[in-house]
């Protein structure tokens, strides 16, 4: 008897349930104002901006095609005199640091706009049986190089970067790469 009560119940249930579904009056659907789409900017975006340069007394930066001295100077101040006369080449070097830079995820490499200087000796490769490897020998040549780079004050040499940056940011000049070759040019 308890379970035709449960029975009788559960129906009961379903059918007020079907009606209530079936009988329901319609939602009154709100008003919804158009929005107005947000204003997009057709400057390209700049994901890690360097803001002005803030210090007191800072020296106005040359021109790029004039700024190789300032940049040796300011590398010279934070890896040394000699490390940057024996490993980079002393022209272009900011041209050379932004083709660089271009060229890292490319397939070919601008080998004459690299702004360091070729490692000095020749290859030197080790075989084993059908084997060809570089030796411990090559890697020594790259060795004096390699001790500048540990011994670099990564800060100090952020600091540089940040305040030569605008050498080649300035909003009156543009980087012109010809899609053709992989050199740089410079317009104004």
């Amino acid at each position: 008897m308890l379970i035709g009560i449960v029975v009788a119940a559960a129906i009961a249930f379903a059918g007020w349930y079907w009606y209530g579904l079936r009988h329901r009056p319609a939602a009154a659907t709100p008003v919804v104002a158009a929005a107005t789409p947000p204003q997009v900017s057709t400057e390209p975006q700049i994901s890690h901006p360097i803001g002005a340069d803030n210090a007191a007394g800072s020296a106005a930066l040359p021109a790029l095609n004039d700024s190789d001295q300032v940049v040796h100077d300011s590398l010279a101040g934070v890896i040394g005199r000699h490390p940057v006369e024996q490993f980079l080449v002393p022209q272009n070097i900011v041209r050379h640091l932004v083709a660089t830079v271009d060229n890292l995820p490319r397939r070919k490499v601008a080998v004459e706009l690299r702004p360091v200087k070729p490692t000095p000796g020749q290859t030197a490769p080790a075989t084993q049986g059908e084997i060809t490897m570089l030796s411990d020998a090559n890697f020594e040549r790259y060795a004096p190089l390699v001790r500048v780079l540990q011994a670099t004050d990564v800060k100090g040499l952020a600091v540089v970067y940040e305040r030569l940056y605008r050498c080649s940011s300035s909003p009156t000049r543009t980087w012109a790469i010809p899609a053709s070759t992989s050199t740089i040019g410079w317009s104004r």
